[in-house]
């Protein structure tokens, strides 16, 4: 019966939800995954004969109730993401014989970030997928992974990225939240209207960031002249040449057709996308071990999935704007003074979540400060 009363508590707190949501996606240039499927349980089981399950299942899962897992996310489903986090489903839904699945609702058909990531919170929402970006309001540490410039390719900022989970873990329990999958996706790139071939190229280079201090502070002590402005009114002022520049992943700069209007790409290793997947502690502490488990191999592949196709994506995407953008080369002064131009930065984070966390990611490049 405790099992019967706790599903319809969360089944009538995803209804809630899905009654009172109102979608979106903080930036058109942020990379996430999902597809969309009707809710019809957050974490649904089957129970006969008190709670003995019946059915398939085999070895670990054979004497455990079915399940459905839904896994939330404001992100579009025609992202390549969704695609890669259903296969994840889809195998461990294999694994444990059908035992346990997983229902995709993408599309902020459950609400935008912060109402998805609430609800998970609460436990109305087993699972959410979404950018460590969305999560700062709730968990500020991850606000680490804002300091800029520390890794030099995208493998090394995988490594990174995945060090920092053992320090993250015990702060996202304490905020009611389990990391099931953390990793870094792609680097943010670079499309302009300059033909940078030197340091000095840079200087007064209008170019458009998010709206985030240290993404602006990065590029001013650059030298260049960050500038906020709405994603919607971006295409138009690149065209009018309101602002000269822009950073996003390549796969956006192609698919808002940036290209039209900017002449060359460069791959700027500074400010990264961090995937993640997040469960609600009450609903996971609730579950099987053997359940766990799959929860926390469901969100490594995921992220481990999306990170494999993030350089295939991006050569795709390059492939197809190459009669279009010039694809420039970052040298080595250049990562010399992204470097510079982002020490100043490491310290404002420090400042505010605490030398301890931020030197423990400084040291997973190796980097003293």
């Amino acid at each position: 019966m405790k099992r019967r009363k706790w599903t319809a508590l969360i089944m009538a707190g995803v209804l809630a939800c899905s009654l009172t949501a109102c979608g979106g996606n903080s930036d058109a240039g942020t990379t996430s995954a999902g597809t969309p499927a009707p809710a019809s349980t957050a974490a649904s089981g089957s129970t006969e004969n008190g709670g003995a399950t019946t059915g398939g299942g085999e070895g670990a899962y054979s004497g455990l109730e079915e399940l459905t897992m839904i896994v939330a996310s404001s992100a579009s489903s025609n992202l390549n993401t969704f695609t890669l986090q259903q296969q994840c489903a889809d195998a461990i839904k294999e694994k444990t014989g059908g035992k346990l699945n997983f229902d995709l609702n993408w599309d902020g058909i459950l609400g935008d970030d912060a109402v998805l990531t609430e609800n998970c919170i609460a436990g109305s929402i087993p699972m959410v997928s979404l950018m460590s970006s969305a999560l700062v309001n709730y968990v500020p540490e991850v606000g680490v992974f804002d300091c800029p410039a520390v890794f030099d390719s995208e493998e090394a900022a995988y490594q990174g990225v995945a060090a920092m989970k053992e320090t993250l873990d015990p702060i996202f329990a304490e905020k009611g939240l389990v990391i099931l999958g953390m990793g870094f996706q792609t680097f943010r790139a670079l499309s302009t209207n300059r033909n940078l071939q030197k340091v000095e190229d840079f200087q007064g280079m209008s170019i458009r960031t998010l709206e985030n201090k240290y993404h602006m502070a990065f590029w001013n002590n650059q030298g260049s002249v960050a500038t906020p402005l709405a994603f919607s009114d971006l295409y138009l002022s690149l065209q009018q040449g309101l602002v000269e520049a822009q950073d996003n992943t390549a796969p956006a700069v192609y698919s808002n057709k940036f290209y039209e209007v900017q002449d060359y790409y460069m791959a700027v290793p500074a400010f990264m996308n961090v995937a993640l997947v997040v469960g609600s502690k009450t609903v996971y502490d609730s579950l099987d071990p053997a359940y766990q488990e799959c929860l926390m191999e469901f969100g490594a592949n995921y992220v481990q999935a999306a990170y494999d196709s993030g350089s295939s994506d991006i050569k795709e995407a390059l492939d197809k704007m190459k009669d279009d953008l010039t694809v420039l080369p970052v040298t080595d002064d250049m990562l010399a003074a992204f470097k510079t131009a982002a020490k100043p930065i490491w310290d404002d984070v420090a400042a505010a979540l605490g030398d301890d966390i931020v030197n423990r990611y400084l040291g997973t490049a190796g980097i003293t400060r």
